[in-house]
């Protein structure tokens, strides 16, 4: 069993409090908005949807999906690699009638052989702080910009269709781009972002395990004495994401800076992203 299959055995608990929303299937699904940027505004609700790979919905998820929540677009950003290496070769979604999954890939073709796995796994496993976590982030930001352009524009031209991003675990690639959005909706609050994306701890606590632990070694060729490092890699915490905010800050100028020099946008683009991702709202979920 590989890592991804083993990942999507377990879905988000019913019990867990909103922003989770259990989608009978799908790990860590939650909607991003509710979120406060001012007295008045927050990130707007029913529209960007997170979670981790979906393929194993169930007959009851997909209802949830596409009736409740009204989903009509699904991003998968998973490599080209990870799909060719996931036991479910099609979900209901590949086939429903109003849902259109799109295959954006952060990293389109990667080398998965256990040797160039756990050197790029490296990162998130070392012991420097947040660093790791930082260098492997701004390779995502820096090779996920085909990706996270076309996630950009449905925000800018469909305001109206709620859609769900997502990769593996939901926490990586998803997170980053999440965060980005965060951003642009003008959240100034950065303990609110980061919050937000440690709530993945929550989400995947039934996965974080040893027996996962036990696969990453044996399917990624990870020392195992370095369990520590292994617990880093399956990670979502709060000071990684804060010092991936900085980065973004003295890198790109913020958000509205990467979406401008690194995705192509305009400033009208950037505002239009900005209005289809804020609602007049007091938060608070």
């Amino acid at each position: 069993m590989s890592v991804t299959e083993h990942v999507v055995e377990a879905s988000t608990p019913s019990t867990l409090p909103p922003p989770f929303i259990h989608v009978d299937g799908v790990p860590n699904f939650r909607d991003i908005g509710g979120y406060p940027i001012t007295d008045l505004l927050s990130t707007r609700r029913n529209f960007v949807y997170r979670s981790a790979v979906p393929t194993r919905i169930t007959p009851t998820g997909l209802q949830t999906l596409t009736q409740d929540l009204q989903i009509t677009t699904v991003y998968d950003l998973r490599s080209n690699a990870e799909l060719r290496k996931d036991p479910i070769a099609s979900s209901p979604l590949d086939t429903h009638d109003s849902v259109t999954v799109l295959h954006t890939p952060v990293f389109p073709e990667r080398d998965s052989s256990p040797e160039q796995l756990a050197k790029r796994f490296a990162n998130y496993m070392s012991a420097n702080g947040s660093e790791g976590f930082v260098a492997a982030y701004a390779e995502i930001l820096r090779d996920g910009v085909d990706a996270y352009r076309k996630v950009f524009e449905h925000v800018r031209d469909r305001p109206r269709d709620a859609f769900l991003v997502h990769c593996t675990g939901g926490k990586d690639r998803t997170g980053v781009l999440v965060a980005l959005m965060f951003l642009v909706a003008g959240v100034k609050d950065r303990d609110v972002i980061a919050d937000e994306y440690s709530l993945t701890e929550k989400g995947f606590a039934a996965v974080i395990k040893a027996d996962l632990a036990e696969k990453i070694i044996k399917d990624m060729g990870v020392d195992g004495a370095n369990r520590a490092g292994i617990e880093r890699l399956l990670s979502a915490r709060k000071e990684n994401m804060s010092a991936t905010l900085e980065y973004i800050e003295k890198q790109f100028g913020g958000a509205e800076g990467y979406l401008r020099d690194q995705l192509g946008f305009g400033d009208e683009d950037v505002e239009r992203i900005r209005k289809s991702l804020v609602v007049e709202d007091k938060g608070l979920f």
